[in-house]
């Protein structure tokens, strides 16, 4: 529960790559944003069957809200600082203050970004943000085993793989393993330190 630490979610974080900004009403309502859910490229590698065959914006404008009124989540918008282009989202979610505990998500959905190192630079400043300002002491991500440039992000910033959840998630048909990730604060790597 983040209680009323109003520091977690009204953040503004700027690393050498993106800067990570609460997300609000324009990104939720963004034709971008509707876009990258609905485009099986994008969702492929999130497990997000209910997405498969379309989302309608009035989905993703619930789903955005309901991750606004819950306690236990931030959800940020990442963009490129390049151009300041919205890009992706970043997510702490089940953040504990009692356990000293959050799990990471990303999804870079702007596939002419892919592949230059703004997934990561976003996980490294929400990582680093979460370790600094609410005192966490682990963070935990899944990425599913068909993904490996999520993988990377995590294992470049010192996430280590603490399991595995053979045939997990399924996608086009097939089965695979889910991986668990975890970190602690002192095994962080900030990509830009």
């Amino acid at each position: 529960m983040i209680e009323d630490d109003l520091s977690l979610r009204n953040c503004n974080l700027k690393g050498k790559l993106t800067r990570v900004v609460p997300f609000s009403r324009h990104h939720r309502d963004s034709d971008s944003y509707l876009s990258w859910l609905n485009d099986p490229d994008v969702i492929k590698g999130l497990n997000l069957p209910n997405y498969h065959g379309g989302v309608e914006r009035s989905t993703l404008q619930e789903y955005a809200d309901q991750m606004a009124a819950l306690q236990s989540v931030v959800f940020l918008a990442v963009h490129d600082i390049t151009d300041d282009a919205f890009i992706g989202t970043v997510k702490a979610g089940q953040v504990s203050l009692h356990a000293q505990t959050a799990d990471i998500g990303i999804m870079i959905g702007q596939r002419d970004r892919w592949g230059r190192g703004l997934g990561g630079d976003a996980v490294s400043v929400l990582s680093t943000h979460l370790f600094d300002t609410a005192r966490l002491r682990k963070l935990t991500a899944g990425a599913m085993a068909s993904n490996p440039a999520v993988i990377s992000v995590f294992q470049k910033l010192g996430f280590q793989q603490e399991g595995r959840l053979r045939q997990q998630d399924l996608h086009d048909g097939r089965l695979y393993d889910h991986l668990l990730f975890g970190v602690f604060a002192e095994e962080l790597r900030p990509l830009h330190a």
